[in-house]
Order: C-alpha cells, then sequence, then structure tokens
C-alpha cells in the first residue's frame, strides 16, 4: 500500500529537468517523452523571450538541461545568431547558477560543421555549450541528431 509519504518521497526525489525548445517539434516530442516516465520538464524561454531570473530558477537543483531550441528556417544571419545566442543565455546562466544541473544535454545535428550556416550555427552553439559544462566540471552530451533541422 502506498502512503501519501511515500508519495512525497518518491516526488521529492524525481529528477528535475530544466528545457529550452519545449513549443517545438522536438520539444513536444521530448515532453511526451518524459511524461511517459512520470516526469516534467521547467521551461526557460530564450531569446527575446529570455528572463535571467526565470533561468537561474529552472536550472538551479536540476538533475539535467536539456537544450532543443534552435533556428533553422530563417534567413542566415536570423539562423547564425539565434543559435549562437540561445547557447550563450544558457551557458551565461550554467556559470551564474548555484547548483547547475551535472548534466548538459544538447541536441545537435549531423549537419553541425559540415559548411552550411546552418551546421557551422549548430557546432559554434555545441562549442558554447561544450566551454561552459567543462568550465563548470560538468558532463557534456552532444546529441547529434539525423533528419531533424
Amino acid at each position: 500500500m502506498t502512503t501519501i509519504k511515500d508519495d512525497e518521497e518518491k516526488t521529492s526525489s524525481m529528477p528535475s529537468i530544466a528545457m529550452t525548445g519545449s513549443p517545438g517539434f522536438l520539444g513536444w516530442h521530448t515532453r511526451a517523452a518524459l511524461r511517459e516516465k512520470g516526469l516534467t520538464a521547467q521551461e526557460i524561454p530564450v531569446g527575446s523571450g529570455f528572463d535571467p531570473a526565470g533561468a537561474d530558477a529552472a536550472l538551479s537543483g536540476a538533475s539535467r538541461l536539456i537544450h532543443l531550441a534552435g533556428v533553422n528556417r530563417a534567413t542566415d544571419d536570423e539562423i547564425r545568431d539565434g543559435n549562437v545566442l540561445f547557447a550563450q543565455q544558457i551557458a551565461d546562466t550554467l556559470r551564474r547558477s548555484d547548483a547547475p544541473p551535472p548534466v548538459v544535454v544538447y541536441s545537435n545535428s549531423i549537419q553541425a560543421g559540415n559548411g552550411t550556416v546552418y551546421g557551422d550555427a549548430k557546432a559554434k552553439a555545441a562549442d558554447i555549450l561544450a566551454a561552459a559544462a567543462s568550465d563548470l566540471g560538468l558532463e557534456f552530451v552532444d546529441l547529434r541528431l539525423p533528419n531533424l533541422f
């Protein structure tokens, strides 16, 4: 028989996940997969909707950050600048955090570094996040996904 106390202990020991890009295609599917496991993610808006205090709160004590947000269909400048900006906002938040998550997962693309604006922007974003994770002693997972762009 499960008691209220047992449920509270399970809830308090469940991983806390912070995530960018949750409204997007990949974010929707990631949230659905998390929900299947009884988990939810705290959204961190990036770009013009970025709120440093909200991002700090979402990351503080999280067990994992999943960075899904990116720009793939826009002008070359918007693709380049958007992907780099999003990664820099998250890297700065990680560096500011008193308790950053021990694991940072970046949804990269197999197109990273292929010489296209999109591929080079994804590679640069990975470099920014990897450097922040390294500086802080965090695990960085560069997840290179096929057929998503």
